[in-house]
C-alpha cells in the first residue's frame, strides 16, 4: 500500500511565548519558516506525483512566499482558535485538492519553527510514511514526541473533531497499536519559543 501525501505546513502561530513573530525572525540568514518551506519544496519537486503542499497561515510574507513554490495557501485569520483549527484548515484545503484522486491518502503535518530539520531526514521520514503499515507516523526521539506527523485517512475524522490547543498527539496517544516511531536526533526536533534558544548546540 502507497499513499499519496498531503504535505500540511503550520505556519500561523502567535507566537506568544516568543515576544514576537518568531516565523519571521532571522535564523542562520534567513527567516525561520523558510528553512521548513525549502526543504518541503525540494521534497516536492522530486515527487511531484506523490505529494502536495498546503500552508495554513495568516502573515503575508509566508503567503508570497508558499505561492512562489507552488503551494496551495489557506489563510487562518482565527489563530486565537489553537492549532486544531489550523489542522481543519489545512485538511479540509488539501481534501478539496484530492477530491479525484483514487489512491489511499496521508496527512503529513508539520511546523513552521523547526530550522534544523534537515532536507535528508524529512524525505526519509516522508518516503516511509508512503508505505507503514502503521496508520500513524510520529517523529521522535528517546521516547519523546515531535514533529513532524503523519495521519493515514482512517484518521482524518477525528482530526476534524480537534478543538483547542489540541493537536494530533491526542490522536496517537488514542491508538498506540496503530502508532509507529521514526526517530529523528533531538537536534533537528528543535523548535523556538525562545530568542535565547536559537543555538541547538
Amino acid at each position: 500500500m502507497e499513499r499519496y501525501l498531503d504535505l500540511i505546513y503550520l505556519a500561523a502561530g502567535l507566537s506568544t511565548r516568543f515576544g514576537s513573530n518568531k516565523l519571521l525572525a532571522l535564523v542562520d540568514g534567513k527567516p525561520l519558516y523558510q528553512h521548513g518551506l525549502a526543504i518541503l519544496s525540494d521534497y516536492q519537486q522530486r515527487h511531484p506525483d506523490q505529494c502536495q503542499i498546503t500552508v495554513v497561515t495568516r502573515f503575508p510574507e509566508i503567503i508570497k512566499s508558499a505561492r512562489a513554490i507552488g503551494a496551495t495557501v489557506v489563510e487562518n485569520d482565527q489563530p486565537e482558535a489553537g492549532i486544531s483549527h489550523s489542522i481543519r484548515l489545512g485538511l479540509m484545503a488539501a481534501g478539496e485538492l484530492s477530491r479525484a484522486r483514487t489512491d489511499r491518502r496521508a496527512a503529513v503535518f508539520l511546523v513552521a519553527d523547526q530550522p534544523w530539520l534537515k532536507k535528508e531526514t524529512l524525505a526519509a521520514f516522508l518516503d516511509w510514511a508512503r508505505i507503514t503499515p502503521a496508520g500513524i507516523l510520529t517523529a521522535g526521539h528517546a521516547g519523546i514526541p515531535g514533529n513532524p506527523v503523519s495521519f493515514d485517512q482512517t484518521y482524518f475524522p477525528e482530526l476534524m473533531k480537534l478543538e483547542g490547543d489540541h493537536g494530533g498527539r491526542v490522536i496517537s496517544v488514542r491508538h498506540p497499536e496503530d502508532t509507529a516511531w521514526y526517530d529523528i536526533a533531538a537536534h533537528e526536533q528543535t523548535d523556538i519559543d525562545h530568542l535565547e534558544r536559537q543555538d541547538p548546540s
